[in-house]
C-alpha cells in the first residue's frame, strides 16, 4: 500500500493474518493505526521504527502492538519476532 490511508480504505485490509507496522507513516500515524486495526481485528502486529522517544515503546504496546523492534533491525530479526508472536 502507498500509505496507511490506502490500508484502511481498502476491503481487504483486515483480512491479513499479521501486519508489520512503522511509527513513521504517510497518512494515519503508526499508532493510531495500530488502534483502528485492534478495533477490527485480532491479527499479530509488529512495530519496527526507528522512533527514539522514550514512549514509543509503552505507546504502542498500550495501542495493541505484540512487539516493538527498533531500527536497524535484520530480516532475521523481523522473522523471529513473528515466530515468538505466533506462539
Amino acid at each position: 500500500y502507498a500509505d496507511s490511508n490506502a490500508l484502511l480504505a481498502d476491503d481487504g485490509a483486515y483480512l491479513f493474518d499479521f501486519y508489520v507496522v512503522d511509527l513513521m507513516l504517510p497518512g494515519v500515524a503508526g499508532v493510531q493505526l495500530i488502534k483502528i486495526l485492534r478495533l477490527r481485528t485480532d491479527a499479530g502486529v509488529l512495530v519496527v521504527s526507528g522512533s527514539v522517544a522514550p514512549e514509543a515503546f509503552a505507546d504502542v504496546l498500550t495501542a495493541g502492538a505484540d512487539m516493538y523492534l527498533a531500527k536497524p533491525v535484520q530480516f532475521e530479526q523481523v522473522a523471529l519476532a513473528i515466530v515468538a508472536v505466533y506462539r
